[in-house]
């Protein structure tokens, strides 16, 4: 475990790491994510949130250069297929620390990108259907059944990847209905998701007492509840503004953030440092 006057520095490098989406980087070299310690860390979560921009990043380069590529699949499929491979091997020698690895993740983001040069599924409604809710049962099982062997990096990792994309592939299957009660969630996700981690941790740290079930379901559904009110009072307006701005006030509030991020990021650093030094 970590110790206790080890912690605030690493909320401090973890903070400043997860404001310029390098939290995966600093993640793979600090703490296993079903580690003990992954608790102390009220900002890991993020680690997804760096990969995805990540993955933004490469994409960006990627249509750069498409004008000069005659074949686009060719290189979607390349990358997707090396970053596979970056996968496997992770796995076959056991290295933990490529769960939070781009190389070895970018073949799940590709998935989706695939989706855009695949050609559409037979739109059938007993093939769309029958797609949609074996993907739907492929997902519930793989909830179910799977364990920390089954993390990524793992071949294993390949099914409810490939259940996404179909499901994604199947936007008209009468099936869709199966989860069409849970649409509300998908409109808070990334509120959720910012939040629901940082409540977790902020539970552990609080709390007496071991949280078990019931108590750590009375978190999560506060957390829900702040993840309304963040959507409904930072989110909406957010987008909003970003849909009634003109671009030059939208690029300008682009900036700004982008500077205000980087001028924290180096103020926790700042801090860290000045800490460890002491």
């Amino acid at each position: 475990m970590v110790g206790a006057p080890e912690r605030p520095l690493g909320y401090c490098l973890n903070g400043a790491y997860a404001l310029v989406y390098l939290s995966n980087i600093w993640a793979s070299h600090h703490v296993g994510y079903f580690e003990g310690q992954s608790i102390a860390y009220p900002f890991l979560h993020t680690w997804s949130l760096s990969l995805e921009m990540q993955f933004y990043c490469v994409i960006f380069l990627i249509a750069l250069l498409l004008p000069r590529l005659r074949d686009r699949r060719f290189l979607l499929y390349i990358m997707l297929a090396a970053s596979f491979a970056c996968s496997a091997y992770a796995f076959h020698i056991g290295n933990q620390a490529a769960y939070y690895s781009i190389l070895a993740r970018l073949w799940e983001f590709s998935l989706g990108t695939v989706i855009w040069v695949l050609p559409g599924l037979p739109q059938s409604r007993l093939f769309s259907t029958l797609t949609y809710a074996v993907s739907i049962l492929a997902l519930l099982l793989c909830a179910v059944f799977y364990d920390l062997a089954n993390a990524c990096p793992s071949l294993m990792a390949l099914v409810p990847c490939v259940a996404t994309m179909l499901i994604i592939m199947q936007p008209q299957a009468v099936s869709r209905r199966l989860v069409e009660p849970l649409s509300p969630v998908g409109v808070i996700s990334y509120s959720l998701y910012l939040w629901h981690w940082p409540a977790i941790v902020l539970a552990a740290y609080l709390l007496p007492f071991p949280a078990d079930s019931l108590t750590m379901a009375l978190v999560l559904g506060g957390a829900t509840a702040v993840s309304v009110l963040s959507y409904a009072g930072v989110e909406r307006p957010l987008l909003a503004f970003e849909n009634r701005a003109t671009p030059d006030a939208a690029r300008r509030g682009v900036i700004i953030l982008i500077a205000l991020c980087a001028m924290v990021a180096m103020a926790l650093a700042g801090v860290s440092a000045v800490s460890r030094v002491h």
